[in-house]
């Protein structure tokens, strides 16, 4: 019985020691983790009411993957809680008309397969990725509408 109970009591500390390790995936640490207050606070601060939320490791940086208003997004913050940028995946309609205009004169068979907001301190951006010519293409606009590439 002693035997039995030791056995059980090794397989429980190993998974737990197996279960705590991060998955690493290209600069990505993904797992169980445990996300600094001060990162929690600014997330918390910035984005009251998100829901969905997972976090992971990004290169030394905190990633939060969450959800809010209907949108999918990603924040990014620094070890220090200070917030880097968010992206927010967007629907097309929200595009300003400068910018559609812009796609079709010169992309007029474009099909629009994603659009994401880029917003980080003191600017935005978009970045719209495109079918055209049954080819993939991914166009950045300035927060003034403006092509950037």
């Amino acid at each position: 019985m002693k035997n039995v109970f030791t056995f059980l009591l090794s397989l429980f500390f190993l998974l737990q020691l197996v279960s705590a390790q991060p998955i690493t995936d290209h600069g990505v640490s993904r797992g169980m983790m445990e996300v600094p207050a001060p990162i929690l606070n600014a997330f918390e601060e910035s984005f009251s009411g998100a829901e969905k939320v997972s976090w992971s490791r990004l290169n030394g940086d905190y990633l939060a993957e969450f959800t809010k208003g209907g949108h999918s997004m990603r924040a990014i913050f620094a070890a220090n809680g200070v917030w880097k940028y968010t992206d927010i995946d967007v629907r097309e309609q929200f595009l300003n008309d400068r910018i559609r205009q812009h796609i079709m004169n010169y992309y007029p068979d474009a099909v629009i397969k994603k659009t994401t907001l880029h917003d980080e301190p003191g600017k935005s951006s978009y970045s719209i990725e495109i079918l055209t010519g049954g080819r993939p293409k991914v166009l950045r606009y300035s927060d003034k509408y403006l092509p950037m590439d």
